[in-house]
């Protein structure tokens, strides 16, 4: 075999790898997303919990993908996804809302659970995942390169960097939601490339920010549905619910600076040099 036979045979090699392993893994996303559904009967909270974390890793894996997938495809892919995830969503709010309650000693009215919210919702949920199931396996990953690959993730971090950016200069509701999206987007990308990238202490600072800028959104949402009379919170909630933001706000942004103190470029050279 001459040269240019041996780097087209290692070229095709690495598309199909490369193909073979994302689609492996946004298929096995997919089955385990059926188990979290089998178990909404029994255990509700637990179960759609589950599924919406696996729903939200499955989103940014597709993100990998986006470079050989037509962009209809991928939005109606994802748009399936988003459908799954908030589907069995029916107490999130409530529960979340009740929690902090709790948490800030102080007691609301006006919050009602949904008994049997999933109720009706559990069979359309199964019949969703089947037709993920099936879309997935329509995908044709086999043209995706780990330099592709690579490069999709750059431009995570390179988003969710931008994001950081956002927030510091308006740290509103929205700025920090958004980023909060992008930086669990980066932070289940680079769970499925660790083998690869070997960088611990970024992937717990990623997975840290996303948590903090959780409870922040958590605070956020409480002090909206309380302006709008959603709840009824004793008088003074507003300057625990400030108090708590602020210190939450402090602890994401040193952490923040150590996870995204490198530019986008050197992010993409050091992925084309840690992927096969």
């Amino acid at each position: 075999m001459n040269l240019a036979s041996e780097i087209a045979t290692s070229s095709r090699t690495s598309q199909s790898h490369a193909g073979r392993w994302l689609h492996r893994l946004l298929t096995q996303l997919v089955q385990q997303a059926a188990r979290d559904i089998h178990k909404v009967p029994k255990w509700e909270e637990q179960g759609v919990h589950s599924l919406r974390k696996r729903m939200k890793k499955l989103q940014a894996m597709l993100r990998l993908a986006k470079p050989v997938v037509p962009d209809p495809t991928m939005k109606s892919v994802l748009s399936d996804v988003r459908d799954l995830k908030n589907l069995l969503s029916g107490q999130r709010d409530t529960l979340v809302l009740t929690k902090l309650a709790h948490k800030l000693g102080a007691s609301v009215s006006g919050i009602h659970a949904d008994a049997g919210s999933t109720h009706g919702k559990v069979d359309k949920a199964r019949m969703l995942s089947e037709q993920l199931l099936i879309d997935i396996g329509l995908l044709d990953l086999s043209q995706l390169t780990w330099e592709m690959l690579g490069d999709s993730y750059a431009k995570s971090y390179k988003t969710s960097r931008k994001a950081w950016q956002d927030a510091q200069e308006e740290p509103s509701a929205e700025n920090l939601h958004e980023w909060r999206k992008k930086v669990k987007r980066l932070y289940y990308q680079s769970t499925a490339l660790e083998r690869w990238l070997h960088h611990p202490k970024r992937l717990r600072r990623t997975r840290k920010i996303g948590s903090l800028l959780g409870d922040c959104h958590d605070l956020d949402v409480f002090s909206d549905s309380a302006e709008a009379g959603t709840i009824q919170p004793v008088r003074g909630w507003q300057p625990k619910i400030q108090e708590q933001r602020d210190h939450l706000l402090s602890r994401i942004g040193r952490r923040a600076e150590k996870a995204f103190s490198r530019p986008p470029r050197k992010i993409r050279t050091e992925m084309r040099h840690a992927l096969p």
